[in-house]
């Protein structure tokens, strides 16, 4: 098959507080390759750029690191949609022969399409998500905490929610399937009610439900499956609790 012409077209900002533009290349080759790939053609082939510019080129400034869907390293914002880089191709994405790129827009720009996840993390540390024992499993629960496990942390689900706004104390759905993960195996009373009145705080007051983390999920997690599960261990348990104190 020979080889094809595609418009490229990437957001790029030197730093946060420098002004962001579309940047303009052509991309020459098989299109049956990941946007990953062609970012990295892109910084070898600095002769691609087709927009004008002034300042020399400046190599394309992203994150990947396994390549194979599987760290979440590489999400950034593919013609309007959050995903994984390295699991969009080119042949797939690409409308009237153009393919956009971005970072994702709801965390802090670093630089180009490099942005600071960091928020994940501290939600999770700020709602106590870790096991004080050993893990309690239960067989009825088995799949869906074996599915929590597999959530890379991307921030997709984020990027997709109408809910979440940078800032939030709301944690999406990377928080609540993390919640879940923890809380259904905490063997300690204690630090498993902390965790419940996070998740409670966190995420069960403000998410709408409306599915969004689930379509946007790289790796194809039942988001609304696991946060059913999260409301029965940290909600319904709750008042159920409150009902026998009474």
């Amino acid at each position: 098959m020979p080889d094809a012409r595609v418009r490229i077209a990437v957001r790029r900002q030197r730093d946060p507080e420098s002004p962001s533009s579309l940047e303009a290349f052509e991309y020459v080759g098989p299109t049956h390759v990941s946007v990953l790939h062609v970012l990295e053609w892109i910084n070898d082939h600095p002769g691609s750029r087709t927009s004008t510019a002034d300042a020399p080129f400046e190599a394309i400034a992203y994150e990947c690191s396994c390549e194979q869907g599987l760290c979440g390293a590489c999400a950034m914002v593919v013609n309007d949609t959050p995903t994984l880089a390295c699991q969009a191709f080119v042949d797939e994405v690409a409308r009237d022969g153009l393919v956009e790129v971005g970072p994702l827009t709801k965390f802090p720009l670093v630089r180009d399409l490099v942005v600071d996840r960091s928020a994940l993390e501290e939600a999770m540390i700020e709602s106590h998500a870790w096991l004080e024992g050993d893990a309690k499993v239960t067989p009825r629960l088995a799949v869906h905490q074996y599915q929590a496990g597999l959530c890379l942390a991307c921030g997709c689900c984020l990027e997709a929610c109408p809910n979440y706004a940078p800032g939030d104390l709301f944690c999406g759905a990377a928080g609540a399937v993390g919640l879940m993960g923890t809380v259904t195996k905490e063997p300690d009373d204690a630090h498993r009610e902390d965790m419940r009145r996070a998740y409670q705080e966190r995420f069960f007051s403000v998410c709408s439900k409306n599915g969004a983390c689930e379509r946007a999920c790289p790796a194809g997690l039942p988001t609304m499956t696991l946060v059913s599960q999260a409301n029965r261990a940290s909600v319904w348990g709750f008042w159920q609790r409150i009902g026998r104190r009474r």
